[in-house]
């Protein structure tokens, strides 16, 4: 999908949606959009989940070398070994009110538990 963008401009807005939704878990764009970089993160989580020196370095380019995308990348290395493919979903949303552009949610499937911390009983 060119998205009426030159290739630079293109790239860019993919790179940038692909770290908000690497950063934020998930998030709402246009449906065409989603769909757009759906199979540009696959690909992403594929070279995660060989994790040698030439994947890092092939997403460590994709990405324009932003680091803190990256390594959230290769955090989640657990979710590439429960699944080879499908890491993420697309949920449709209601239309946009002021242009009436079609929005969707998407989300990774699998996300990563955090430990819960007990919590220490205060003892008095």
């Amino acid at each position: 999908k060119k998205l009426s963008r030159n290739s630079g401009s293109r790239e860019a807005l993919f790179r940038s949606l692909i770290r908000s939704l690497v950063l934020g878990g998930k998030m709402e764009t246009p449906k065409i959009k989603a769909k757009a970089i759906q199979g540009d993160v696959a690909k992403l989580l594929g070279l995660v989940a060989n994790d040698s020196l030439s994947s890092r370095r092939l997403v460590m380019s994709r990405l324009a070398n932003d680091k803190e995308v990256a390594d959230k990348l290769f955090e989640m290395k657990p979710i590439t070994e429960k699944r080879n493919s499908g890491f993420t979903r697309i949920i449709n949303l209601p239309s946009r009110k002021g242009d009436n552009a079609s929005l969707a949610r998407i989300e990774f499937v699998d996300t990563l538990e955090k430990p819960k911390e007990k919590k220490e009983k205060e003892t008095k």
